[in-house]
């Protein structure tokens, strides 16, 4: 048996399986760039979670929350949280990997969520569900002292800026 070296401990790597006839071109490299997410070598991984940007659907969003939560990579943590950024309607468990996130130790982590937060908070509609949210969590978190202090000056502009003058 061939030791393996460790790799990413909550993403494993998806079997191949063989194409079928009804699937897209589309489908097969999202289904290669999930796959990638469960290689060994962290440039790969982030270079799939950097592809998976561009399908923004439930299995790739699914998968970038996996790898930004438990990578112990943090580039890629950091290509996972932009990726998330792609994302048209993100689910709450997105919401809550990218607001967690502030808090990583690689402050470029906390940066690229803060950038798809602050993304998402830009076009949501004032006053909806989601939009509340959103501020809550920006506001939360800009008083919260693990969360580094340049992260929470943005935090707090970006309520700021949305609330204005």
């Amino acid at each position: 048996m061939v030791p393996q070296a460790p790799g990413p401990s909550s993403i494993a790597p998806r079997p191949a399986s063989p194409a079928r006839e009804d699937e897209t071109p589309a489908v097969r490299q999202r289904d290669s760039a999930l796959a990638r997410l469960g290689d060994i070598d962290p440039e790969r991984r982030a270079d799939a979670a950097e592809q998976l940007a561009a399908y923004a659907d439930r299995a790739a969003e699914t998968a970038l929350v996996q790898a930004l939560a438990g990578d112990p990579v943090a580039e890629v943590r950091v290509a996972a949280a932009r990726g998330l950024g792609h994302v048209r309607k993100p689910n709450p468990a997105t919401l809550d990997a990218l607001f967690a996130a502030l808090r990583d130790p690689d402050i470029a982590v906390g940066m690229a969520a803060v950038g798809s937060l602050g993304g998402f908070l830009a076009h949501s509609e004032t006053g909806t569900k989601r939009d509340r949210a959103l501020r809550a969590g920006f506001q939360a978190r800009a008083a919260a002292a693990d969360v580094p202090a340049a992260i929470r000056e943005i935090l707090r502009d970006a309520v700021a800026g949305r609330d204005g003058p």
